[in-house]
């Protein structure tokens, strides 16, 4: 399993990158559906929210609005029930909304080995961190881009 984020680099290349179909929310819904069509159900992500910022739910429908089926966790849950939930969900991905300067890499190893322990080393993970900078819909683009990249839509 591979943890990934969005880093202002990757902001700016895929900002770059918007004018190409696929990085639009068209684009986006187009790469879902085919996803869909080639695995037999739609990309699944559970999100969480580790720092009660309370904007979980915006994130989760721009997820839905492209295709996604969408779990949410409990907010500030544990690694072990993450994975837990994860496994038990039977998502693709799991998508960390936290101010990923703070601990980034522990956090990363902590779910990986949570996991690990659920013997599913093959869903992915996706750090978001949230910028108040922007709007959570041109970040869900970025973040959705990569989300599918990911699991290989």
């Amino acid at each position: 399993m591979t943890a990934e984020m969005m880093t202002r680099d990757d902001e700016m290349a895929a900002g770059s990158d918007m004018q190409m179909t696929e990085h639009t929310s068209e684009g986006l819904i187009d790469r879902s559906r085919r996803f869909t069509a080639e695995t037999g159900r739609s990309p699944r992500i559970l999100l969480v929210d580790m720092e009660n910022r309370g904007d979980v739910k915006i994130w989760a429908a721009e997820y839905a609005r492209i295709g996604f089926d969408v779990d949410i966790g409990p907010v500030v849950e544990s690694p072990d029930i993450i994975g837990r939930m994860a496994v038990e969900n039977d998502v693709h991905i799991i998508g960390v909304i936290t101010n990923i300067s703070k601990n980034e890499s522990m956090l990363r190893q902590a779910i990986e080995r949570a996991l690990a322990k659920e013997h599913s080393t093959d869903i992915r993970l996706i750090l978001i961190e949230p910028d108040t900078d922007k709007s959570i819909k041109g970040l869900s683009v970025l973040n959705a881009c990569k989300t599918l990249s990911l699991i290989g839509a």
